[in-house]
């Protein structure tokens, strides 16, 4: 047996944060230099009330919408976040029952 990689989701909050923006905070910075200095044109900010596991959520449902997949198709669930929810348990593990994913797939941050 061998292990792939089948579907990848994502999913951005709605707020925006841009350039232009930043810049009228830090008045030294112009759009143009930061975009020159990091590499970023905008930025996805997550909502108060939001973690990083809804986020997660959000981007399965994604693909369980799209008819790419569906959560009984899921044999492991891998969560790659610098923000967990909280140390324990794990964030892949919320994510996995909120999911409906089954009691057998293996779930790991």
């Amino acid at each position: 047996m061998r292990a792939i990689i089948r579907d990848i989701a994502y999913y951005l909050p709605d707020k925006v944060l841009t350039n232009e923006q930043l810049a009228t905070e830090y008045t030294d910075w112009t759009a143009d230099k930061i975009t020159e200095k990091v590499g970023i044109v905008e930025r996805r900010i997550a909502e108060e009330t939001q973690c990083s596991s809804d986020l997660g959520t959000a981007a399965a449902q994604k693909l369980f919408e799209a008819g790419r997949c569906a959560p009984s198709d899921i044999d492991f669930l891998l969560f790659c976040t610098q923000s967990p929810d909280y140390f324990l348990p794990t964030t892949a593990c919320l994510i996995q029952d909120r999911l409906g994913l089954p009691k057998t797939c293996g779930a790991l941050d």
